[in-house]
């Protein structure tokens, strides 16, 4: 249980956790190759039925309707809350945090959506650093490239004009 009361909704960092191996599930069973992994960010609903994807998008509606809930995730994740009706909440507020970030958290907020090369791209330069050796130069180079050239042939729009305090920074 957690401090609200509400079931515990994350668990301890700390406690240990059978993960199982990539390729393999707990049981010893071969993995699907097709199977979403952790980190596929359309798990919950891609490639299932209509049904299932209206089931998984109520669950998520839910969880977003729940105040504990809500409160809790801002407890253990020390994340300011998006649900504008708690943003004055006075347990959250009481976190010396929250209360540093509420004044300003609408300056906070990207304001609209940036290309898909701008993730995906840091996201191999992030490995190639990592994971393949490279230098942090060198990575930083290749995906600002590869950003130009991914934005020359782009039809996306950016919606910065049109944040509430785009003015102030011209």
């Amino acid at each position: 249980m957690s401090k609200t009361g509400t079931p515990r909704l994350f668990r301890d960092p700390f406690e240990p956790f059978d993960h199982g191996q990539h390729g393999e599930h707990r049981d010893g069973a071969d993995d699907d190759e097709d199977a979403p992994r952790r980190g596929d960010r359309d798990a919950l609903v891609e490639d299932r039925a209509d049904e299932q994807q209206a089931v998984a998008q109520d669950f998520i509606k839910y969880l977003l309707a729940n105040d504990d809930y809500i409160r809790e995730a801002v407890s253990e994740l020390n994340s300011f809350p998006a649900k504008t009706s708690l943003q004055n909440d006075k347990d959250i507020l009481s976190k010396p945090v929250m209360a540093a970030i509420q004044p300003r958290v609408d300056r906070l907020i990207w304001p609209g959506p940036a290309p898909s090369t701008v993730e995906s791209s840091g996201t191999t330069a992030f490995q190639n650093v990592f994971q393949n050796g490279m230098s942090i130069d060198k990575a930083l180079k290749e995906a600002q490239g590869q950003m130009d050239t991914d934005m020359k042939s782009s039809d996306f729009t950016s919606m910065e004009s049109k944040y509430a305090y785009f003015d102030e920074h011209k």
